[in-house]
């Protein structure tokens, strides 16, 4: 089953097109993890994915788990089950496509739907 895609954010600047700046147009999407098939980000045409993971659950804490696919010295290192405190959220990851992208993609899950995502891509 092909894993769920969460969209990449857009970063407003350094010279936005509209001025003053609109209200709403720089609101970050929170996308609720998919526990069964899992979630992927397409590196597109950014070499750098930043991921901030927010642990919405009042009451537990819950974990993260980043897939990593070989580096140009076939090195593998998976971030697994990083534990998030309830109400808290995860500093952004830097993930760069030469040790992480699968296929152009990043793989990404948490244990809960309460861990909402988002991702923003980087030249």
């Amino acid at each position: 089953m092909a894993r769920t895609a969460i969209p990449l954010e857009t970063l407003v600047g350094p010279y936005p097109t509209s001025l003053p700046v609109p209200p709403g147009s720089a609101l970050l999407t929170q996308v609720a993890a998919d526990v069964a098939n899992m979630n992927s980000v397409a590196f597109g045409a950014f070499h750098t994915l930043v991921v901030i993971a927010i642990n919405t659950d009042g009451a537990l804490a819950r974990t993260v788990t980043f897939t990593s696919s070989p580096d140009e010295f076939n090195r593998v290192g998976d971030i697994t089950a990083y534990s998030i405190p309830s109400g808290n959220s995860m500093a952004g990851f830097i993930f760069k496509r030469d040790g992480w992208a699968t296929s152009g993609q990043l793989y990404l899950q948490a244990d809960n739907a309460a861990v909402k995502f988002v991702v923003f891509g980087l030249r």
